[in-house]
């Protein structure tokens, strides 16, 4: 019995050590067949190296600036560009070059208002001015101005009915020296520059008659003006000014006595001295000295 138990043994141990080959050969080639299905084509399949040069890319073109030249080398504006200011011989201002002049002018003095018209009156006037500028948009002017005016002469002592002597020539005489400036700065606009000054100076008048106590002596006077300048070219200009000229009036102490009929030259209640404002209206032409 012993003799048959073995050798079944050793064939049931050979037999079961065969299926279980069998078995793990079977995974493997399964595992095997399972990871070849699993690689990517392109990891399979080995990529050739690409020697082949490559083109560098063009460099970025520089930005367009506003001007191309042209064949003949004169600057053209780019189309579509945009255009700022404006040429020199199409611009509206132009400098001016000429720092000295002289202005010959003539106008029309308006004088304050006289109750009794024993001051100088109104009148013509005639005048010269001589300016020069400073600096910057200031010139510094000296002017002399005549003008031809009239008042009325009184014998204060007489009464209402013969006092009055009539009206006689009493030129005015007026010099001053002062600053002026453009309001456009040293430059012109269309040919047009406004100006503004002032000035300080002296007064005179003549008239002087017998039996009449009035004099207007010689005072001291301040003016200011505002005005246009026309420069067509910096040579030849026309200039048109309205000024105001301020100074004392005065009437003599006879002309607050009264005489036989209880009447007076001037009304008691009038002040004997006041400053006041008369008008010059006036337009003239300069000329260019010293270039």
């Amino acid at each position: 019995m012993t003799t048959h138990v073995v050798p079944f043994a050793v064939s049931t141990v050979v037999h079961r050590m065969t299926r279980f080959a069998r078995g793990t050969a079977a995974i493997v080639a399964c595992a095997a067949l399972v990871a070849l299905l699993s690689t990517p084509l392109a990891a399979q399949t080995p990529t050739p190296t690409d020697t082949t040069p490559r083109a560098t890319p063009p460099a970025p073109a520089p930005p367009a600036s506003p001007t191309q030249p042209t064949a003949q080398g004169t600057p053209a504006p780019i189309s579509g560009g945009t255009k700022v200011g404006s040429m020199p011989e199409q611009s509206p201002y132009h400098d001016l070059e000429t720092p000295q002049r002289v202005t010959v002018y003539g106008g029309y003095y308006r004088a304050s208002k006289d109750v009794v018209h024993a001051t100088p009156g109104n009148g013509a006037l005639v005048g010269v001015r001589y300016e020069v500028t400073v600096g910057g948009p200031a010139q510094f002017y000296v002017r002399a101005s005549r003008v031809w005016s009239q008042r009325t002469a009184y014998n204060p002592t007489l009464s209402t009915s013969g006092r009055t002597l009539g009206s006689v020539s009493s030129p005015l005489y007026l010099a001053d020296l002062g600053f002026s400036f453009d309001l456009t700065g040293r430059k012109s606009w269309h040919s047009l520059v406004p100006i503004a000054g002032f000035g300080i100076g002296i007064a005179n008048a003549g008239g002087k008659v017998s039996k009449d106590p009035y004099s207007f002596n010689t005072q001291f006077e301040a003016s200011t003006e505002l005005g246009i300048r026309y420069i067509p070219n910096n040579g030849l200009e026309a200039r048109f000014t309205l000024g105001n000229v301020f100074y004392q009036t005065r009437y003599p102490s006879a002309y607050f006595t009264k005489a036989n009929d209880g009447t007076s030259v001037v009304p008691q209640d009038e002040s004997k001295s006041s400053f006041r404002g008369s008008w010059m209206f006036t337009g003239g032409l300069s000329f260019p000295i010293f270039r």
